[in-house]
């Protein structure tokens, strides 16, 4: 279960959330990588973001994450020892969890989204990816972890080709 919760470190409004849930690395000299491109891993580290998160519980189980507000400077590292820095200028994040594990994210804004092999990505764009998606996404994960795209406006960019 911990590939949904990784996966999940690449929007930045969930950013600061999911720091207090995510395993984070022993130090900042111990990043955590994930396969997140074609022939090489991923590790993403964010600073000076500025997110107000509600959480909301429903009694038929449903809950739902907003999370808003100024984005983070997102530093992408490959496994090659290339690095890139994202600036995202401020994103909208709607997660909702159903029981049983689904979920569906609804992002705005600028979010970079990590896909792992098996997911579904979109139109021409395989897996393993790491996207930056400025616009209107909508991604539902499976209780067993794959996510896919199910929408899109506005522009994507595949940053593995910049790593």
């Amino acid at each position: 279960m911990i590939r949904n919760a990784t996966r999940r470190l690449a929007p930045p409004t969930l950013l600061a959330a999911l720091m207090l849930i995510v395993p984070q690395a022993a130090s900042a000299a111990d990043p955590v990588f994930y396969p997140a491109c074609p022939g090489f891993d991923v590790a993403v580290s964010g600073v000076r973001g500025n997110q107000d998160v509600k959480v909301t519980r429903e009694k038929n189980g449903l809950v739902t994450t907003k999370a808003g507000g100024d984005g983070f400077i997102l530093t992408l590292t490959s496994s090659k020892g290339t690095s890139i820095t994202v600036p995202t200028n401020g994103s909208n994040t709607t997660t909702t969890k159903f029981p049983g594990g689904a979920r569906k994210d609804v992002l705005t804004g600028q979010n970079v989204f990590l896909y792992f092999s098996g997911d579904n990505a979109g139109g021409t764009t395989s897996t393993p990816a790491t996207v930056l998606y400025t616009g209107r996404v909508v991604i539902t994960t499976s209780a067993t972890g794959v996510s896919t795209l199910e929408s899109a406006s506005g522009k994507q960019q595949n940053l593995c080709n910049l790593l």
